[in-house]
C-alpha cells in the first residue's frame, strides 16, 4: 500500500548549556545531542492531487496543517516546484510527547528525508536543513542525527565521534514541562559558574558513552530544582546507571547503563515512576534502528 517509509528517531541532550539570549527573544545554546533508536515510524505514497494528507497511529495530536509533518511536506514540495504533486502520510508514534526528546521535529525530518528519496534526492542535506529550520531548532540535527554538537538556537552543527558503546533508560512521568516556563526560569537564575557541554564533548571525543555518563547535565533541570525530576535521577542513579539527567525541557529522564542486563532491571525498578523505554545510541538518521 505504502510507497516507502522512514524512521524518526528521538533525541536526548547529553548536555544543554544556554549561553545567550538574541534580541529577537530567542535563546543561544551550546549542546550535545545523540539519536537513539526509540523511534516513530512514518509511511508515505505519492499522490498527484497536490494534497498532503496525515494520519496518526499511537497519539492523539492533531493530524491537520498546524502538524509539523504536513508543514514539512507543503515545505519541501514548494522548495522542489512540485506543488501539483502530493503525499500520503501515516505516522505510527513511539516518542512520547512532551518529553523533549525532539518528537515533532524527528517526524518533520523524516519527512524531509523521505519525500527527497521518493523525488530521486533533488536536494543536499544541507538544504534539507535549511528547510528544516523554518520548522523547528531541533529538525536540523534531526535530519542529520547521530552525535552532534549543537549551537546558536540549534542549527549549528559540529559532528562529533559516534557513540556505540552502552544501553539509555529512559523515564517519561506523566507530566510536561512548559519550555517556555523553563527558559523563563533560566533568564531569572544567577549566571552558572561553568558549563556542561565542554566536559560532555570532550568525553565524546574519546569515544566511551560511560565516560561521558559522569558529565552529563543539562541547564533547564538545574534551574527547575523539580523535586519528582530530581527522584527520578536519583532512582536512575541507584538502579545502576553511571550518569542520569533530563532531556531538552523536560520530562523525560534517562540515564546510562552498561550492560542490558542492568538497563531492563532498571527500567523494572523505574515503572511506578512513568513509561519506561531501553534503546541504544543511532549512528545518524539514515540507518535502521539498532
Amino acid at each position: 500500500m505504502w510507497d516507502t517509509f522512514e524512521y524518526a528517531f528521538g533525541k536526548l541532550n547529553l548536555s544543554l548549556d544556554i549561553v545567550g539570549k538574541q534580541e529577537n527573544g530567542y535563546h543561544l545554546l551550546q549542546m550535545v545531542m545523540q539519536s537513539v533508536s526509540l523511534h516513530d515510524t512514518l509511511f508515505a505514497s505519492l499522490t498527484q492531487d497536490g494534497r498532503v494528507t496525515l494520519t496518526l497511529e499511537g497519539n492523539p495530536l492533531p493530524a491537520g496543517d498546524d502538524n509539523l509533518c504536513v508543514k514539512a511536506a507543503h515545505a519541501f514540495l514548494h522548495a522542489i516546484g512540485e506543488t501539483e504533486r502530493g503525499i500520503t502520510l501515516h505516522l505510527q508514534k513511539q516518542i512520547p510527547s512532551q518529553a523533549g526528546m525532539g518528537g515533532g521535529s524527528s517526524d518533520a525530518a523524516a519527512v524531509l528525508r523521505l519525500m527527497n528519496r521518493l523525488f530521486a534526492y533533488p536536494l543536499t542535506e544541507e538544504e534539507l536543513c535549511r528547510i528544516g529550520l523554518t520548522l523547528g531548532a531541533d529538525v536540523p540535527f534531526c535530519v542529520r542525527g547521530g552525535t552532534q554538537k549543537a549551537e546558536g538556537v540549534g542549527e549549528i552543527l559540529t559532528p562529533l565521534p559516534t557513540l556505540s558503546e552502552g544501553i539509555f533508560v529512559l523515564c517519561k512521568p506523566p507530566f510536561g514541562i512548559s519550555t517556555p516556563q523553563a527558559f523563563a526560569k533560566s533568564d531569572a537564575a544567577p549566571i552558572p559558574p561553568s558549563l556542561f557541554t565542554p566536559s560532555v564533548e570532550q568525553a565524546v571525543r574519546k569515544g566511551d558513552l560511560l565516560d561521558v555518563a559522569t558529565y552529563v547535565g543539562n541547564r533547564f533541570e538545574t534551574v527547575l530544582q523539580d523535586e519528582r525530576i530530581a527522584c527520578i535521577v536519583a532512582a536512575m542513579k541507584q538502579s545502576g546507571a553511571a550518569g542520569a539527567c533530563m532531556t531538552g525541557s523536560g520530562s523525560v529522564v534517562f540515564g546510562v547503563f552498561s550492560t542490558l542486563d542492568t538497563a531492563f532491571a532498571a527500567r523494572k525498578n523505574l515503572r511506578p515512576y512513568g513509561r519506561c523505554f531501553v534503546c541504544r545510541p543511532v549512528a545518524d538518521s539514515f540507518l535502521g534502528p539498532v
